[in-house]
């Protein structure tokens, strides 16, 4: 996996490969403009997981999109973080490289870049309350139903707040990373 900043997206060549795995992941509505908008904000980060490397997924499972190295994209999270938090804005991972531990490897992977660049104490992200294998993959992940936030994804579409916390940043109390699969 290489953690990439937005300024860099053009340069890994994969705008174009993430919304193609977006709208493969969350349908036609998914799309790139979310993906554009996103990368265009100043903070934002993306990691993104390639096969054949750090998640284990050799070169069969993929995508099938290529990056020019020979290694498909397999998955990819948007996160922001901020003073205290980093919020996980979208994960996705391709159709074939699910329940093979990428969705956890991105997790994992942008919780520690941002905890990298500032002493974060939690992490949040929302999901829909029907999305079962994500509310499973996130609390395998150790996170915790906070809230139901009514109409976040629009008019009666709730959402499920969800947050892992990681130590108390302004108490020095050390930072802890995600569970490993057990």
């Amino acid at each position: 996996m290489r953690v990439a900043p937005p300024a860099t997206l053009d340069e890994l060549r994969r705008l174009d490969d993430l919304a193609a795995l977006d709208a493969a992941a969350f349908g036609p509505a998914g799309g790139s403009g979310l993906l554009q908008e996103f990368a265009a904000q100043r903070g934002r980060r993306v990691v993104v997981a390639l096969g054949g490397g750090d998640c284990g997924s050799g070169g069969g499972g993929g995508s099938g999109d290529d990056d020019g190295d020979g290694a498909p994209l397999l998955g990819y999270v948007l996160y922001q973080p901020s003073s205290l938090a980093v919020q996980i804005v979208r994960l996705a991972v391709a159709p074939a490289a699910r329940r093979r531990g990428v969705g956890r490897a991105l997790i994992q992977a942008a919780i520690a870049a941002a905890a990298a660049q500032r002493r974060v104490a939690c992490a949040t992200l929302h999901v829909a309350p029907s999305n079962a294998p994500a509310l499973a993959l996130y609390r395998a992940c150790g996170f915790a139903d906070d809230a139901i936030v009514q109409d976040y994804y629009g008019r009666g579409a709730h959402a499920v707040r969800m947050v892992l916390e990681l130590g108390d940043a302004s108490h020095g109390t050390p930072q802890r990373p995600p569970p490993e699969p057990g």
